[in-house]
């Protein structure tokens, strides 16, 4: 028998922590500006159905991606980790 002390084994748990929008709008803006991009919000309601709520232009201000889908650009850029969920803000 070994006299080592034993290491408990915690149990695999899938709590996943909430983050706010507001929280990942800002970290894929910094993750863009890096690449030389931005991340903008459409504002007028004539505008959503041409372009959804979220949309990227480079630096030269030319659209690049419309219809931007915050959980799926935040894991693309690293920005979101498997471990994180994002909640609706709360005003």
């Amino acid at each position: 028998m070994s006299k080592g002390k034993s290491k408990a084994v915690l149990p695999v748990t899938k709590t996943r922590i909430p983050i706010t929008a507001r929280a990942l709008v800002q970290r894929v803006r910094r993750a863009l500006a890096k690449e030389g991009g931005r991340l903008l919000v459409n504002r007028g309601r004539q505008h959503l159905g041409y372009g959804g709520v979220y949309y990227v232009v480079d630096q030269n201000r030319n659209v690049t991606t419309v219809d931007v889908d915050l959980e799926t650009v935040g894991k693309e850029l690293g920005v979101l980790h498997p471990w994180e969920r994002v909640v609706a803000d709360e005003d």
